[in-house]
């Protein structure tokens, strides 16, 4: 099974850009989506909106807080995520494994 992966760093969550960011990733009709420098902020739901509008059912955003960069990991045919290995309580960081489906 051939899987089309995208990893952007968005810069500092995307901002005034999310819009666009959102529709140059749906564009792309990528099986896996990973954003670095995502944050939890109203640029990051609006990305996260636009994403799931076009299937991304599978959305996984590492939990830092709103000004702080972190993770986006979002598939449309991802069956789970699973935390295989979690970090210090001071380290918003963890392992993950991913099962897809055939």
């Amino acid at each position: 099974m051939m899987v089309k992966i995208i990893s952007w760093n968005i810069r500092q969550g995307g901002g005034n850009r999310a819009e666009d960011i959102a529709k140059a990733l749906i564009a792309q009709k990528a099986d896996v989506i990973i954003l670095s420098e995502y944050q939890n902020n109203a640029a990051g739901t609006l990305i996260r909106i636009r994403l799931l509008l076009d299937g991304y059912l599978f959305q996984l955003p590492s939990s830092a807080s709103t000004e702080k960069n972190g993770v986006l990991i979002a598939t449309k045919t991802v069956s789970s995520f699973h935390t295989i290995l979690d970090a210090d309580d001071g380290f918003n960081e963890c392992v993950l494994q991913c099962e897809w489906k055939d």
